[in-house]
């Protein structure tokens, strides 16, 4: 018995990527403060945030017919945050509020604090519809690691 074939003189062509990265990250939150003298906000200082990051990727692009493409990779990342730090540890099963605090842990510089690893699946399909048409379906997850500011409040 022998096995069909998907399609007689096809000619796939497969193309496989890999490759790998590190970056240092070394920032300066910056500062919140009011805006003029009538502002109840109180200046705060967001601090300086200090990271590695290393990842490694694989991907493969398989182009099954003219009108078709899938595509498929995953990423490993792993992010550690460094000092200097200050860790504030709560009481189990209690709210992070500052009487919850039960012990600090600091962390001097360059030390690792906190270490974050993940694991990033992508998948994408192209389907050709015409010579200046296509429908493309994706899936990627993407991990950040460092700190994100966002104003969360929405004026209605």
């Amino acid at each position: 018995m022998r096995p069909k074939l998907i399609c007689r003189g096809c000619h796939w062509v497969n193309k496989l990527t890999y490759g790998a990265n590190f970056i240092f990250y070394d920032l300066d939150r910056g500062t919140i403060e009011p805006w003029g003298d009538l502002s109840l906000r109180v200046p705060v200082e967001l601090g300086i945030e200090n990271g590695v990051e290393a990842a490694a990727y694989l991907a493969d692009e398989i182009t099954l017919f003219p009108w078709l493409t899938l595509y498929g990779g995953i990423r490993y990342a792993v992010y550690k945050a460094l000092g200097p730090d200050e860790v504030l540890l709560y009481g189990e099963n209690l709210p992070m509020e500052p009487g919850n605090v039960i012990d600090t842990l600091y962390f001097g510089q360059n030390e690792v604090s906190s270490t974050y690893t993940s694991l990033e699946p992508r998948f994408a399909v192209n389907l050709m519809m015409g010579p200046n048409n296509s429908l493309k379906f994706s899936y990627n997850r993407v991990r950040q690691f460092m700190f994100m500011l966002s104003n969360t409040i929405a004026i209605s």
